[in-house]
């Protein structure tokens, strides 16, 4: 289920979606068409729990966004569209 999402405010097409199962594993999507479709998924967390983390997105540079895990762990940012973090 969806947990969070947040879009690019120079480029409203863009847009990131964080995601979670129902186990707590959590996986981060991008849009480029405003959400139509969406890109491969993404694990910032790796294969580790996450529950209730949160993904906020550049408002200048589509490319780049800030993933926050729950539970105080370490926020992951990415730079270049969520294939690294």
């Amino acid at each position: 289920y969806n947990t969070g999402y947040d879009y690019c405010e120079s480029n409203p097409d863009v847009v990131w979606l964080n995601a979670e199962d129902y186990g707590g594993y959590t996986s981060v999507f991008r849009s480029t068409d405003g959400g139509q479709t969406w890109g491969s998924p993404r694990k910032p967390n790796g294969d580790a729990r996450a529950p209730a983390s949160r993904i906020a997105a550049s408002a200048t540079d589509p490319l780049r966004a800030v993933w926050v895990p729950s539970y105080a762990r370490t926020p992951k940012y990415t730079t270049d569209g969520g294939v690294t973090w």
